[in-house]
Formats: C-alpha cells, structure tokens, sequence
C-alpha cells in the first residue's frame, strides 16, 4: 500500500532494486511494466476535426444541412436569418437577440468554415475576475476538447486572406501554425482542418470566439 503515492519511474526502481525478476513470485513485475507502458501514452488522443460541431455545423456539410443548422438556432436564439449566394460560395448567417453571430461559408456545396461569437458579460469587470473566468474557460475547453496543438497569445486569424482580430488567448487544434509576418504582429494559419477557440477580451469586450476551418477545400490563394 506504501508503494500507491510512489510515480511510476520511482516505483519500478524500487521493484528493481528489490531483486524482482519471477511474474509469478513477484506480481508486482506487471504492474511495473503496464506503468511504464502507460506512461507513454499521451494524455488525449488526437481531437477529430471532422466529428466537431460548432451550433450542429459541422465541416462539409451540403448547402441544405448547413442551412436547416442555421436557421434551427436562429429560431431558437429569436434572430435574423440571411443567406449570400455568389457562383459557388454560399453564405448563411445569423445575428441572435443577444448579439453574438453564427457565420456559415460553403464552396463548392460543402461548408469549409463556421465561425460563432459569443458575447460575455461578467458580472465583475476587474482583472482579477476576468483572468479567473479566463482560466475556468480554459480549463473547461481542455477537459473537452483535450491538449491543443498551440496555445496563442494575442493573434490575427487569417480566414480567405483576410485578417480576423481574436481575444488575447486562442487555443488551436489540427494542422495550426503562428506566424509573424509584421512587427510586433503575430498571425495564426491553418493548413487543412482545424478548430479555434479563443477567449478574453477585445476591443474592450469580453468574447468567446469559435472558429472551425477547412483550408483543404479553399482555392489556393487562399490558404
């Protein structure tokens, strides 16, 4: 029972130094052995992209399901519905009662980004109440999502070569990549499929910021 707070490495060195060699006199052998084996295991497998959904649109989605998707919320958030067409783009969009947009880009039939912010009022301003509502989120988005492929500070997202002004922290999965292509400015790209989650303040504004992107499926130019 001793040997239960031990870490695994700290363990097996103990079992080690104690002679054991027989699985059969000594049990404890395989148990050090699936320790290890554990160990090297990562904490979270990779996240699917394919299988998240941001308001139930997911990527690559057809046109139809897209828009039964967006037109569910709007009606269930009580806010306006538009829909842009433009050869093969298609566009839906909803703006709820409470401000926070759902914005839905197809090309081609299938939806290659979906992008909802949320607006967040806390009920303390001050920066202390704001960094621990930063830090329940991030917890929060981790425990859901599991371990990002980058965690970004203050980063303009890049969506079809036009730059997108995020809260100061973005967690990033997929094929995600930051770049600095001016001073003292940092961009986020994607390269195939990927989900942003940014959260904090901008522009004097406490946001939430859900981006799903598929840059597989735009016209070169634009990834």
């Amino acid at each position: 029972v001793f040997l239960q707070g031990l870490p695994r490495y700290t363990l097996c060195y103990h079992l080690k130094r104690q002679n054991i060699h027989n699985p059969r006199r000594n049990p404890m052998k395989k148990t050090c052995l699936a320790l290890l084996a554990a160990s090297a295991l990562p904490a979270f497998a990779a996240l699917d992209i394919a299988s998240v959904d941001i308001e139930n649109v997911k990527l690559g989605l057809n046109n139809d399901e897209a828009a039964a998707a967006v037109q569910t919320y709007c009606t269930a958030k009580k806010g306006r519905y538009n829909k842009l067409q433009k050869d093969s783009r298609d566009t839906h969009i909803c703006l709820d009662s409470e401000k926070n947009l759902l914005f839905v880009v197809l090309l081609n039939n299938k939806v290659v980004n979906v992008m909802h912010a949320q607006n967040i009022t806390l009920d303390n301003q001050e920066q202390d109440a704001s960094n621990k509502w930063q830090q329940t989120m991030r917890d929060k988005i981790i425990n859901q999502y599991g371990e990002p492929a980058l965690d970004a500070n203050k980063v303009v997202f890049i969506q079809e070569d036009k730059p997108i002004d995020l809260p100061q922290n973005t967690l990033c999965w997929g094929d995600c990549e930051e770049q600095s292509k001016e001073p003292n400015k940092k961009f986020l790209m994607t390269k195939s499929k990927a989900l942003l989650i940014s959260f904090g303040t901008i522009k004097d504004k406490t946001a939430v910021i859900r981006i799903l992107n598929d840059a597989t499926n735009m016209p070169a130019a634009q990834k």
